[in-house]
């Protein structure tokens, strides 16, 4: 057996490895009638818990497809993993709108990219600053 074969068949025997791969597919027809049964998603798309970034605005459908979210902009996203970056534990989420910060676990959910709100670098920093002002505030409460 060669070296590239041996890390091959470890790595397909590795538990983590498997179930990343099997954890986030989203079928195809899941999300045609996610998209149909919710019209604010039309101009959405269906997206990998590992592909977001900060700064994307997103919204998420549960998996009982029952409850459709706000936009919610990334602001920090919580690995499994400090070193190994592929898989997300948690979002943390902020709407400047509402005023309002939550987080959420992207194994419950449905997560799409929002493609309306595009921000220049400049708003993004603002609202960015106001999401660590509203933490350093509910911090001094505690």
């Amino acid at each position: 057996m060669s070296k590239d074969d041996f890390l091959n068949n470890l790595i397909s025997k590795t538990p983590n490895a498997k179930n990343t791969k099997e954890k986030y597919v989203i079928n195809s027809q899941i999300v045609d009638n996610i998209t149909k049964k919710f019209n604010e998603l039309r101009n959405s798309e269906s997206i990998l818990p590992n592909n977001v970034t900060v700064g994307q605005a997103i919204r998420y459908v549960d998996k009982k497809l029952s409850k459709l979210s706000i936009v919610g902009i990334v602001m920090h996203i919580d690995y499994y993993s400090e070193t190994k970056c592929s898989d997300v534990k948690t979002f943390y989420l902020y709407n400047s709108y509402v005023q309002q910060s939550w987080r959420i676990n992207p194994e419950k959910y449905y997560i799409f990219q929002h493609r309306k709100i595009k921000l220049s670098d400049k708003i993004m920093a603002q609202i960015i600053d106001e999401y660590k002002d509203i933490i350093e505030k509910n911090k001094k409460k505690q």
